[in-house]
């Protein structure tokens, strides 16, 4: 049993890296575009 809580622990936190990165990945690129939008050069 001590083996399944640890699979649980691994999985749940490869999905909440992997949404975290996704999420990190979007707020870049919309930053990113609002500061080209907002300053052109």
């Amino acid at each position: 049993m001590t083996e399944l809580p640890i699979a649980v622990l691994i999985g749940a936190g490869m999905i909440i890296l992997g949404t975290g990165v996704a999420v990190w990945i979007v707020v870049s690129i919309v930053r990113q575009s609002r500061r080209d939008e907002s300053f052109p050069d």
